[in-house]
């Protein structure tokens, strides 16, 4: 045919088949996904050896192995978007227990702030998942068993980096479990959130904080109506402070919730007490009075509880009369651009029950002698200056005739 016979060598590279490498191979059955027990014992050996402070190769490796397998445990409680996987529910139940044995979830939320910033992300929504579908009962079993953790998740608000990761791990539980809700009513970790959490100058702590805070007072009614009466003093006293704070977020917050927490049916025993104290009333009228518009509204809301009340103390009638005046001067004016008809008819009852309020006659009594007392020291106030401005100008005469 005038073609050349090919080489040995060609001939023997035709016939022997070609193959991938091993690695091209892997690639086409995707990588093998670990048990549930076998990721949770790397995760347990891999925290074990984790140390953030060290930048060897070693510690990088334990790190990065964390962070993978965190992230590969919440895709079995999630699903994977991508490939339409559903969870499956035996085997978030299996995680679960295997998460709470030897207290790998404590560990977990005591290290928290040490772990990588997406790492930080999944310890949470493994937690929060595990919590809101109550996987191998870890709602209603591991956590009421171990009321501790919110202590320790509250402590969590000190460091701004895991706050908003607390916060959500916090309300999830104390939504699924009530008893949770009672032993942080109760213990020091809710003073600790009236006192500091809420005030701190960075907005999203404060604000995350106050909203645990804000869950705590408003779920699970019943736990909630006791804890306020028989701490009315203590916890209102904590309230105090919240409505006086510096936090500007804070105190419209505080006011947006207290009247929630007043107007609520289950609270009424509650609200009888809270708007029967003058005190609770001039704080009140004080906020009327605040800067800031919005602050002036919401203390607009708490005040209409006092005025509408039909069981009013005299304590509580006589200051409205001694302020009548000014109160229906100011509320005639008060956010008048506002094109809300309720609110405009809500004012219009308040100045019309005011009008008609009249001083109870033992407070009169009262007003008048705190008001002859008031004289009297005005007088005599008056008196020992009008001596002493006679004395001076005697002094001033004398020096003058000496000098002459």
């Amino acid at each position: 045919s005038g073609r050349s016979a090919p080489s040995a060598a060609a001939e023997r590279a035709a016939s022997t088949p070609t193959h991938p490498p091993l690695k091209m191979l892997s690639g086409l059955f995707g990588k093998k996904k670990k048990t549930p027990e076998q990721l949770v014992a790397i995760i347990r050996e891999s925290l074990a050896a984790f140390d953030p402070a060290s930048e060897s190769k070693d510690a990088e490796k334990v790190t990065a192995t964390l962070a993978e397998r965190l992230a590969e445990v919440k895709i079995y409680l999630y699903g994977e978007l991508d490939k339409d996987s559903a969870p499956v529910p035996a085997t978030c139940a299996e995680l679960a227990r295997a998460f709470c044995a030897d207290e790998l979830i404590m560990e977990l939320i005591r290290r928290l702030g040490e772990l990588p910033f997406e790492a930080r992300k999944d310890v949470s929504q493994i937690v929060v998942n595990f919590t809101h579908h109550n996987h191998g009962n870890f709602a209603r079993g591991w956590l009421v068993e171990h009321p501790e953790i919110i202590g320790l998740l509250v402590e969590g608000y000190a460091n701004p980096q895991v706050a908003l990761n607390v916060g959500a791990m916090l309300r999830e539980a104390l939504e699924r479990a009530p008893e949770l809700t009672k032993w942080l009513l109760n213990s020091e970790h809710m003073k600790t959130l009236f006192t500091n959490y809420t005030h701190v100058p960075n907005f999203e702590v404060a604000s995350d904080a106050f909203a645990t805070m804000k869950a705590a007072l408003t779920q699970h009614k019943a736990i909630v109506v006791e804890y306020l009466d028989t701490k009315f003093d203590e916890v209102f006293g904590l309230y105090q402070g919240l409505l006086t704070s510096d936090n500007y977020v804070t105190r419209r917050q505080s006011l947006k919730l207290l009247s929630e927490l007043l107007l609520d049916r289950e609270n009424f025993k509650v609200m009888m007490r809270y708007i029967s104290d003058r005190n609770n009333l001039k704080l009140v009228m004080m906020l009327l009075r605040d800067k800031r518009t919005n602050i002036q509204f919401e203390a607009f809301h708490v005040f209409k509880v006092f005025v509408a009340n039909p069981q009013k103390p005299a304590s509580i009638t006589a200051i409205l009369v001694q302020n009548r005046d000014k109160l229906i001067e100011y509320l005639r004016k008060f956010h008048n651009d506002k094109d809300d008809r309720q609110f405009t008819e809500e004012k219009a009852l308040l100045i019309q029950t005011l009008q008609s309020m009249k001083m109870p006659p033992e407070e009169e009594a009262k007003y008048a002698a705190r008001a002859a007392e008031q004289k009297a020291r005005d007088d005599a106030a008056a008196a020992v200056a009008g001596d002493d401005a006679g004395a001076v100008a005697g002094a001033g005469g004398d020096e003058g005739g000496d000098s002459g």
